[in-house]
């Protein structure tokens, strides 16, 4: 066989049983290999080969159940994959591989113990730093080797009612040496110690003291700007895996499959046409095998991408406006829905062909775009317009692939880099030519971010992508880590890095796709734009709003549910106070509310309606209707805008005074009935841009979420 061709192959001296494609008489391409018995199959795989290997994706069933689907490497696991063990012990391995064995960082959760493992291995084993929940809600963290705890160690220890141990630790939960013991009275144990963790506890010696107020002092906030309400226990992650060496794998695929080398321009230019040669060749599978590929793939979803008309060097485009992109581009300036084909299609005919369409929602469903050039959904595919070949698309650039950019890393978010000495200074017009050039600039960067949200939503939904295929394996990987019966409160400030990383890291490639977005949060200012580094005139501004507002919507749709769920339990006791301070008030009329609360007299009668003068009345249900939607959303911008309607609509009421604002919110959260008001009040202040305005808003709302609970049946 010296060409590509399907066919089968047996050996019954081996007990082998191929079919699929061959290359040059090997197993290459798509393929199903068979391994079997006198009576019976020992197992099978189906995925790919290279050179008679099992190499690149997919899926080996084995006779005792186990599972396993991921990558390979050479006919061994090796990569990132998922081993399910549905024998002797029910348990779910997710994580990294190398010669078969687990390597790197992984999680493994034994289910029949209730028991979760996240952190490195190697060999086969943990070893290294990782941290572990159990079924009691006990949470750990330790350096492993062999495969349990190394004696000698430092880690920490802590169960689910708060009492923890700092200090030595050995295998199976043993105290081996000096630490410290917190009891939950706030009783403070410093000695040396021995026994078994939540079994036999031996002090050897050591100082009792009571500690309270400094193991109040032990709790830091996740952010700069946070509320009492956002505390964490610092102690928490001195002995585990930093955030962003979690899944190098997955994202070493994603960047493969672009075909990412460490250089910027070359990497825009080399994934633009590995889509386009991706899509041709599975265009033309696609022509081939129509009707079997039609049960498996939704013919009535169109989803799109194009490739871009001339690739700019990246340092060059971040210190670029769009008025001089569109200039480099040999473009004119039109301020419209479709801006960003100024950067992104083929040809100008395309607008004509397709106009604009609406903006997409983000649900994963009923989804079209305009200015279709690729179609990504049965797979990638060109359209009549651009031909089929990387050749053509180079050409059709008319820009070869810049090779003159310094190295970068992939992961990393820098900031952008200052103009070259050759570049000319822009001439400075009046002023108020530059407001209207300022005023232009920032709707067609509107009009940019979302032609390129609207791409991201449809590449992240589907497999045909690797952005979508890397969305899958995050959305697994977190789902495996925080999720599902290990879910643990103490998890949560893992969860909450994590979630920052994967954003930062998922940027990190889009900024590859479209250099003409911004850098990370620490380069953008209060009103969206980028600084250029080293410049102080305005105009050296970046008009392009940073890539996380972009990515928020898109993940968070994909993460929130197991997120909130750690928030949720993390401030289970004070919301389960405040939701009975709740019941409490709204049991009463609201005569009583109003006078339990210390509502104004004066405008008693107009909040219960009984008043002809209505404004309050309106306010106070405005203010409520804004706060019912909080259950239904899903990202942080989502969350502030609400809290921030619903205050800005009591802050109107001229007779309300700062001093009655928070009976007012007290009252509206009443009628509002929020639940987990505290695990939504620290989301928000994890992840939201706020404004210093916004530190009042929240302030108050937790100031009203503290009264509600204090004044709760039972509480003191």
């Amino acid at each position: 066989v010296l060409s590509a061709c399907s066919g089968e192959f047996s050996q019954e001296s081996t007990g082998v049983l191929y079919k699929g494609k061959f290359s040059k008489g090997l197993f290459h391409g798509s393929g199903e290999m068979l391994w079997f018995s006198e009576r019976d199959w020992r197992k099978k795989y189906i995925g790919d080969f290279r050179n008679g290997h099992m190499h690149g994706h997919g899926e080996m069933k084995y006779s005792d159940g186990h599972i396993y689907i991921g990558q390979w490497g050479r006919g061994e696991r090796w990569g990132f994959g998922r081993m399910e063990e549905t024998s002797r012990r029910n348990s779910l391995y997710t994580g990294g591989w190398e010669a078969d064995r687990r390597s790197g960082y992984g999680v493994y959760e034994d289910k029949m113990r209730h028991e979760r493992y996240l952190g490195m291995w190697s060999d086969g084993v943990k070893s290294g730093p990782g941290m572990f929940v159990t079924s009691t809600g006990s949470y750990g963290e330790a350096i492993f080797s062999a495969g349990s705890i190394a004696a000698g160690n430092e880690g920490f220890l802590i169960d689910s009612n708060g009492q923890s141990f700092t200090g030595k630790l050995g295998p199976d939960l043993k105290l081996c040496g000096k630490g410290k013991l917190v009891l939950t009275n706030g009783v403070t144990i410093d000695g040396s110690f021995g026994g078994k963790w939540l079994k036999r506890i031996e002090i050897h010696k050591g100082v009792l003291e009571d500690l309270t107020l400094q193991q109040e002092g032990e709790l830091l906030g996740s952010n700069t700007k946070e509320l009492q309400i956002a505390k964490l226990d610092r102690r928490i992650g001195t002995c585990t895996v930093l955030a962003s060496n979690k899944w190098q794998p997955v994202f070493a695929e994603c960047e493969n499959s672009l075909g990412f080398s460490g250089n910027a321009a070359n990497d825009s230019y080399a994934a633009w046409s590995r889509l386009a040669s991706n899509s041709a060749k599975k265009s033309k599978r696609f022509t081939r095998e129509a009707q079997r590929r039609s049960n498996s793939l939704d013919s009535n979803m169109r989803r799109t991408v194009r490739v871009p008309v001339e690739l700019i060097p990246l340092e060059r485009a971040r210190t670029m406006t769009t008025s001089d992109m569109n200039t480099a581009l040999g473009m004119s300036v039109v301020r419209s829905t479709v801006a960003l084909s100024k950067h992104l299609s083929l040809s100008n005919s395309a607008l004509h062909e397709n106009p604009p369409s609406p903006p997409l929602s983000l649900h994963h469903h009923n989804m079209s775009s305009s200015l279709e050039l690729l179609d990504i959904s049965r797979p990638l595919h060109l359209e009549k317009s651009l031909s089929c070949s990387p050749q053509r698309v180079q050409h059709h650039l008319a820009v070869p692939p810049p090779r003159d950019m310094s190295p970068y890393a992939p992961h990393a978010d820098a900031s952008p880099c200052s103009s070259t000495s050759s570049e000319k200074e822009r001439p400075h017009s009046a002023p108020e030519d530059e407001v209207s050039m300022q005023v232009e600039e920032v709707q067609q960067s509107t009009d940019v971010k979302q032609e390129i949200q609207k791409y991201l939503d449809q590449a992240f939904n589907t497999d045909k992508h690797p952005l979508g295929t890397l969305m899958q394996r995050l959305e697994i990987v977190y789902k495996a880590s925080y999720g599902g019966i290990g879910a643990n409160k103490y998890l949560l400030p893992h969860a909450i890095a994590e979630t920052h990383s994967l954003i930062q890291r998922i940027h990190g490639i889009v900024r590859i796709l479209f250099p003409m977005l911004s850098g990370g949060d620490q380069n953008v200012s209060s009103a969206g734009f980028t600084k250029v580094e080293g410049f102080t005139d305005p105009d050296d501004y970046v008009d392009i709003e940073s890539g996380y507002d972009l990515l928020h919507p898109l993940v968070f749709t994909r993460l929130f549910p197991t997120l909130i769920t750690l928030y949720v339990l993390h401030h289970e006791d004070t919301d389960t106070c405040y939701q009975r301070g709740l019941d409490f008030l709204r049991s009463m009329d609201e005569d009583r509310v109003a006078a339990f609360i210390r509502f104004p007299e004066h405008l008693c009668k107009r909040v219960t309606g009984m008043d002809t003068d209505r404004e309050i009345l309106k306010a106070v249900e405005g203010a409520s209707n804004s706060l019912r939607v909080i259950s239904s959303l899903f990202t942080p911008g989502e969350f502030l805008t609400s809290f921030r309607n619903a205050f800005t609509q009591l802050s109107t009421i001229e007779q309300l005074t700062g001093d009655f604002l928070l009976p007012a919110i007290v009252l509206v959260l009443v009628k509002a009935n929020v639940p987990h008001l505290g695990a939504y009040l620290h989301f928000l202040t994890d992840f939201a841009h706020t404004e210093p305005a916004d530190e009042y808003t929240l302030v108050t709302y937790e100031a009203a979420y503290n009264f509600i609970r204090q004044n709760a049946p039972g509480s003191f």
